[in-house]
């Protein structure tokens, strides 16, 4: 197994370069001890022109992308360096709108891990009013990296 310090270090860099999660605007937040051991990770994104859909509303698709990205971090931040989560299914409600401006917030908390599989519940939040935005499952199958 690898190095648990060094298979984080290699994962931060991994979700923090160009990509998807970059054009968002999804910023990774800091984690202490007890939520590693709980297996909860969060993230917040903005609500602006690159996740808004055209009626000024955050989109969906942007919502989804956030709880995606989440449970797939929250994944590599819990295996060896010689795996890789892949994605297998999502599943989500989408429960209230938010207008243009501001943060959302995403907390991802472990459901299963199993040797093969990832299960996570993904909430995302309107950080203004703590109202909740969406609510998610993602299912992460766990595959060598070659």
């Amino acid at each position: 197994m690898a190095n648990t310090h060094t298979a984080a270090a290699a994962s931060v860099a991994m979700f923090s370069a160009p990509s998807m999660i970059t054009q968002l605007g999804i910023t990774f937040l800091p984690q202490d001890d007890a939520a590693k051991a709980a297996g909860t990770v969060e993230a917040v994104m903005p609500c602006d022109e690159r996740t808004c859909q055209p009626f000024g509303f955050i989109s969906g698709g942007a919502m989804l992308a956030l709880e995606e990205t989440l449970a797939g971090y929250g994944s590599v931040l819990r295996l060896p360096e010689s795996m890789k989560p892949v994605g297998g299914s999502v599943m989500a409600n989408h429960v209230a709108a938010k207008a243009k401006g501001g943060q959302v917030r995403g907390r991802a908390t472990l459901i299963h891990e199993g040797r093969s599989t990832h299960l996570w519940n993904v909430d995302v939040f309107d950080m203004e009013t703590g109202r909740l935005l969406s609510t998610g499952r993602i299912l992460n199958h766990i595959i060598p990296m070659h």
